[in-house]
């Protein structure tokens, strides 16, 4: 049998967030990918954090950093997702973000 390419995405998302549109659900769509998307059969267990890179995001999405950037606050206050820096830190405003110099997110779907 042939490996299938697919990455589970929370039913919460289909329940409850389908108003999500555009830059945001594009976000939130790659940080599911990052996270839930990766699966060590070891721990049985996915991604629960993982570090992306504003590149990754603009390489992935197709949009600029600002809108990435403002996808991401949008996302951070509907508390759909968590970020830290590199520190443990949240980061949870742009200033907090921009003087990190790695990033790290969660999905949370609350």
């Amino acid at each position: 049998m042939a490996y299938q390419y697919k990455t589970s995405v929370p039913n919460i998302v289909f329940e409850k967030h389908l108003d999500i549109q555009g830059s945001m659900l594009k976000v939130l769509l790659v940080i599911i990918r990052q996270t839930y998307g990766y699966y060590d059969p070891k721990t049985r267990k996915h991604k629960e954090w993982d570090w992306i890179a504003i590149s990754v995001f603009c390489k992935k999405t197709k949009l600029k950093r600002r809108t990435i950037g403002i996808a991401i606050q949008r996302l951070i206050d509907a508390q759909l997702i968590l970020v830290k820096n590199e520190h443990g830190k949240f980061a949870h405003t742009p200033m907090d973000r921009k003087f990190s110099n790695k990033l790290y997110f969660k999905v949370t779907l609350k």
